[in-house]
């Protein structure tokens, strides 16, 4: 009888701790074209300061809020040249915009209208090779004679040789 005893004991605290452990998992679900993604593929995911989740796909951009997805088709009438890099896709947010560089080019989507920047607000230098964002937000264009801030200020010169990335 007590060994009936130790082993329901045994029983009921093994289930219990169980079902504990299972509470505090996180859930975990696969998301698709039937739940509103535009494509069945995604490159690049992110987490965007507003909470929204943030989908980079072969022919878009697609956002979801926690309940629904909007989505921004991309063209390559959206991007610009940007000679110098030749790397893999990156996103940069930067308020309610989204700069997105991929190979050889860059473009700018407003992630409020969900649709391309206008000419002013996605303003670039026509003599830029490469971009880059640091975690403050901050814009560093990289052009042929040195490294600038986004205001146009030099902040690094570069040597009489050509761009090293071109």
């Amino acid at each position: 009888m007590r060994i009936v005893f130790v082993f329901l004991f045994c029983l009921y605290t093994s289930l219990s701790q169980a079902k504990v452990a299972e509470a505090d998992m996180p859930v975990f679900y696969t998301m698709n074209r039937q739940d509103g993604l535009s494509e069945d593929s995604v490159l690049q995911l992110m987490q965007l300061p507003d909470g929204r989740i943030l989908m980079k796909a072969l022919h878009g951009i697609d956002l979801y809020d926690g309940i629904s997805f909007a989505h921004i088709p991309s063209s390559e009438a959206d991007f610009i040249p940007l000679p110098a890099y030749k790397g893999a896709t990156h996103l940069y947010p930067d308020g309610n915009r989204l700069w997105v560089k991929e190979r050889l080019s860059i473009a700018c989507y407003n992630l409020q209208r969900l649709c391309p920047c206008g000419e002013m607000e996605a303003a670039l230098p026509d003599s830029l090779l490469d971009f880059y964002m640091d975690h403050t937000g901050r814009q560093w264009w990289v052009m042929s004679d040195g490294i600038h801030r986004a205001d146009g200020q030099l902040v690094l010169k570069s040597p009489e040789a050509p761009h090293p990335m071109i």
